[in-house]
């Protein structure tokens, strides 16, 4: 199992920011302690925990992780179908209409039939792309947009880009470290839910998250 941000500090998280700091710098004293006797490991260690560090003492950075660290056991959307009856219009939505064959009845022998039109509803989906690293502060970026069509650039992180899709639509999302250290994510959230998550350690790491919407 992979250790999370508190597992690094060894800390709860529940940890005030009083706790999170006194961890922080019992650890790296220690780590220290153990690069200057030459332990191989120290260094790798001591970029963890700054690491770690660097987003549990910034609340909004730690708010995010926590949504994202939350949400880690997810391996689907969860979403329910809605029949032509559940669904209002409004914003967000796109009208089909479909012209159906409807049995009313029997009389006299004679089956009678009435052409109607079934009124459905596409929902728009909000897809959020995101990019965030520890240790690291920039990435390139190589994404699906809702035109069919890839887009690539590098970017400063955090990075975050939304756009609407349908169901059915394929959405992609690679992120490439461009540093020599530090660990990066991908993620993918539908409607503000995270549905796909991806991460890497280590030098110009590739983090690749892709799906269908929704």
């Amino acid at each position: 199992m992979k250790k999370t941000l508190y597992d690094i500090l060894a800390i709860q998280p529940s940890a005030t920011a009083d706790a999170i700091e006194e961890a922080y710098r019992t650890k790296l004293d220690y780590q220290q302690n153990l690069k200057q006797s030459g332990d191989p490991e120290a260094d790798n260690n001591i970029v963890k925990l700054r690491g770690a560090y660097d987003v549990l003492s910034n609340d909004k950075r730690r708010a995010e992780y926590d949504k994202r660290l939350s949400a880690l056991s997810a391996t689907d959307y969860p979403h329910s179908q809605k029949s032509s009856s559940d669904v209002k219009k409004g914003p967000g939505m796109i009208k089909i209409g479909l012209g159906l064959v409807v049995v009313i009845g029997i009389a006299n022998g004679v089956l009678r039939t009435e052409t109607k039109s079934n009124d459905t509803e596409a929902v728009i989906h909000n897809v959020e792309y995101a990019v965030t690293g520890i240790a690291t502060t920039e990435a390139s970026l190589t994404y699906s947009n809702n035109q069919g069509g890839t887009e690539q650039q590098t970017v400063t992180l955090p990075w975050s880009k939304t756009m609407p899709m349908i169901k059915g639509q394929h959405f992609y999302l690679s992120a490439q470290n461009s540093a020599s250290t530090g660990t990066i994510y991908a993620q993918i959230s539908v409607d503000g839910n995270l549905v796909k998550l991806s991460e890497s350690s280590g030098a110009y790491t590739i983090a690749t998250a892709h799906g269908n919407c929704c």
